[in-house]
Order: structure tokens, then C-alpha cells, then sequence
């Protein structure tokens, strides 16, 4: 009942954030949570997704419909920025596949994506893509690790919901699993 009452909350943060990402791991998140729940709970899971739909589309304002329906266009300034900020990423783990270290995607921007300053002035600027990022910063061998890491939480999260004779542990352990895939999904 707590997470119920909280449900309306969570959606406005999404909605008052604006992000496209974190409304495209939303979605991924309601969508793997169709999937992965128990076949008997998974008209409750529908009625719970289908009731988060509603809520977002009453509690939306004009500016977030009109922010997501920019996320599939191709023309969209700030795609067009990260499109030319993914290249200069991939160009740098071609230069660098061991990595830059920390912050090194942000500090050789400039010379990598050339044009993508914010309007600020700051010349540093962040991939907008976890997976690139990490590797321009740490490497081929860190972004190996990250996913070997991701595995073996996945496969354990997993064992843990199809061993889980209390529903507790059954659900807890998908929503860490529905919570990852949201975020990398974001």
C-alpha cells in the first residue's frame, strides 16, 4: 500500500526531470516487468503498468509530451549533438583503448567533438551514453568487467527469484533486476 500511495509521486519525478532517457528505461523497466513476473501475477503486473500509463498521461504537462515525442527525432539539436559526442567517444577509444581515467571523455571533448560546447561556455561535456563513456574513460578492459559484472548480478538475481519460496524475497529481487534494467536501459 506504501509503494502504491508512492507510485503518483515516483511518475511526477520522472515527469519534473524531463528526461527522455529516464522515460525510455521507464517503459524498458514497465515492459521487462510484463515479462519476468510470475505467470499468475502477471494480470496484476498489466493492471500496475496499465495504471502508471494513466497516471503519467494525467499528471503530464504539454512540455514533457512535447520533449517525448522529440526522443525518435533524428533532427532534434541535442540529437545531433550527442550523435557528433558518440563519435568523438568512439574515436577516442580507438586512440585510447586502455582509457583516459576519470573525467577523460570530459576534459578531450573539445578535441574529439569539436562544435558540442554547452552554452555556458563550458567546454567540457559528458558522452550522454553510460557505455561509451566508461570506455573512452576506463578502457576496453573496464567496460569488460562492467558487463561481466552485470552478468553475474543478472544470473543471481535471476537464481534468487526461482529459488525464492516467499513471495519477499521473489520480489525484491525483481525489482533490483527491473531497477537495472531501467537504468541501463536510461
Amino acid at each position: 500500500l506504501a509503494a502504491l500511495a508512492c507510485l503518483p509521486l515516483v511518475l511526477n519525478l520522472f515527469i519534473l526531470a524531463n528526461s527522455r532517457g529516464a522515460t525510455v528505461g521507464l517503459v524498458a523497466a514497465a515492459l521487462c516487468a510484463l515479462l519476468l513476473v510470475r505467470r499468475r501475477q502477471r494480470p496484476k503486473a498489466v493492471l500496475g503498468v496499465a495504471a502508471a500509463a494513466l497516471a503519467v498521461y494525467l499528471l503530464a504537462d504539454p512540455q514533457f509530451i512535447e520533449r517525448q515525442r522529440s526522443t525518435a527525432d533524428a533532427g532534434d539539436g541535442s540529437a545531433q549533438t550527442r550523435v557528433a559526442l558518440w563519435n568523438g567517444a568512439l574515436e577516442m577509444i580507438a586512440d585510447y583503448p586502455f582509457g583516459l581515467g576519470g573525467r577523460g571523455f570530459h576534459i578531450m571533448s573539445p578535441r574529439y567533438a569539436p562544435g558540442t560546447a554547452s552554452e555556458d561556455g563550458d567546454m567540457g561535456r559528458s558522452a550522454h551514453n553510460t557505455y561509451l563513456q566508461m570506455t573512452a574513460e576506463w578502457g576496453v578492459q573496464g567496460f569488460a568487467l562492467f558487463a561481466v559484472f552485470l552478468g553475474i548480478t543478472f544470473y543471481w538475481l535471476h537464481r534468487a527469484r526461482s529459488l525464492a519460496q516467499p513471495d519477499w524475497f521473489y520480489y525484491r529481487s525483481l525489482a533490483v533486476q527491473l531497477g537495472l534494467i531501467g537504468t541501463l536501459v536510461a
